[in-house]
């Protein structure tokens, strides 16, 4: 029996990017061709490969099998240097493929998945073996997830692919979570971190450890502005744990009084004149100063709300952590951490009341590559346009920073044929 190439997605959404890409990926550690690659993925399609071939091609070796199901899935891990499988997984907007469906020569159809698979619980694991029982049949994504859906529930289906994606996150170098789930430590912060939380949900402690280089590259580890929006304007006005250096954290207070409340700091003992801040910062003239002191007055959160009582400052917004020893505990409401430098990284532990505790040493990682497509026609458009717009803008990216689905988006716009980029994250500078 030969069943279509596919994936088993901890995903109840449509799927964005089909397995090839994955596979694809996957073969070029021993493909370097891509013409002998897709040719490859075209004999995991037919069956023609023996099942041990088909895994050396893929880069995999076998460490278990789980026969509690029909089919047996073959728990497998990764030989090769770059790990795409772990990369697909923890990417945050990605589907997050658990498993994936070849054919063999030998053995038949094969279910292979990722070895963090042994984390789940038997329930979690129940979840995967019946959705690759119905993909070994030819069920599409959509059919298979109403199926699962209508044998443990809405409730139930939301609540294991949400703790079968936390289980998946612990692969991330960045990312420790307690034993029951209430509490997450990272090392840095970056413009996706906020869609993270969203997609986990807005439930537990969260703690964020700034790594000692704030800069890796282009990439910004300090992405610290929308998190401190999401905990304080979502959450109640909850604090953004962070902890670092006495330095980063001059630095970091000086750059949320600016973001937080523009050129006017709440705890400066005198409102700066105008022409301070046309010394300092350039601002042109009194109507653009009146301007923006009348919407620093008008929008600044308050202590009791009213407009006579005093502005809320920094430390309203954010609990920081002085880490200036060899180690520090912070506690929680739901844990204790406590945290150690180690290289260039940290060695953290989450402790909880009930004894169990979680460690793991944070460090850095590579960032994923960008998975999600963009079709040709709407790519080939923007490359080979002959003529750029005298004014127009274009986004790159599908959403806002606070829709968990989507992906961030900055702009280009265009004035006069050139093209000015507004407020760019790492997620648009690999889309363009």
């Amino acid at each position: 029996m030969r069943v279509p190439l596919t994936g088993i997605w901890l995903s109840a959404e449509p799927i964005q990017t089909p397995i090839d890409t994955l596979v694809i990926d996957m073969l070029a550690s021993n493909l370097a061709s891509r013409a002998l690659r897709e040719a490859e993925l075209q004999e995991l399609r037919r069956g023609v490969k023996l099942a041990d071939v088909a895994l050396e091609y893929l880069g995999l070796r076998t460490i278990s099998v789980d026969g509690d199901g029909d089919p047996p899935l073959r728990v497998v891990a990764s030989d090769s240097p770059r790990d795409s499988w772990r990369d697909a997984l923890v990417l945050p907007e990605g589907d997050r493929p658990i498993g994936i469906l070849i054919n063999t020569a030998d053995a038949g159809p094969l279910v292979l998945v990722h070895e963090v698979f042994d984390r789940f619980t038997e329930p979690e694991k129940e979840l995967v073996r019946r959705y690759a029982a119905l993909a070994i049949r030819g069920e599409p994504h959509e059919a298979i997830v109403a199926a699962l859906r209508t044998g443990v529930g809405e409730a139930g289906l939301t609540k294991g692919l949400r703790a079968m994606r936390r289980s998946v996150r612990l692969l991330d170098p960045t990312v420790l979570f307690s034993p029951d789930g209430a509490t997450r430590v990272q090392l840095g912060s970056l413009s996706r971190t906020t869609k993270d939380i969203l997609r986990e949900g807005l439930q537990g402690d969260y703690l964020f450890i700034l790594p000692a280089s704030l800069f890796e590259g282009r990439t910004n580890y300090a992405d610290i502005e929308f998190l401190v929006y999401l905990n304080f304007f979502l959450r109640q006005q909850t604090r953004t744990r962070i902890a670092g250096t006495s330095r980063q954290w001059h630095v970091l207070h000086r750059l949320l009084t600016l973001t937080l409340f523009g050129l006017f700091d709440p705890a400066a003992p005198e409102t700066p004149s105008f022409e301070k801040l046309a010394e300092t910062y350039g601002v042109g003239s009194r109507e653009t100063y009146h301007f923006l002191r009348t919407a620093h007055e008008l929008y600044a959160a308050r202590h009791d709300g009213s407009p006579a009582s005093p502005l809320l400052g920094v430390d309203a917004y954010v609990d920081f952590f002085t880490l200036d020893g060899e180690a520090t505990v912070i506690p929680l409401p739901s844990a204790e951490v406590r945290v150690a430098p180690s290289g260039r990284g940290f060695d953290v532990r989450i402790a909880q009341p009930d004894g169990r505790s979680g460690e793991k040493k944070l460090e850095v990682g590579t960032l994923p590559r960008l998975l999600r497509p963009i079709p040709a026609e709407l790519r080939e458009a923007i490359q080979f346009a002959s003529d750029r717009p005298r004014f127009g803008v274009t986004p790159l990216g599908t959403s806002h920073g606070f829709d968990a689905s989507g992906d961030f988006t900055s702009f280009i716009i265009w004035v006069n044929g050139k093209g000015i980029l507004v407020d760019p994250s790492s997620e648009a500078l690999a889309y363009l």
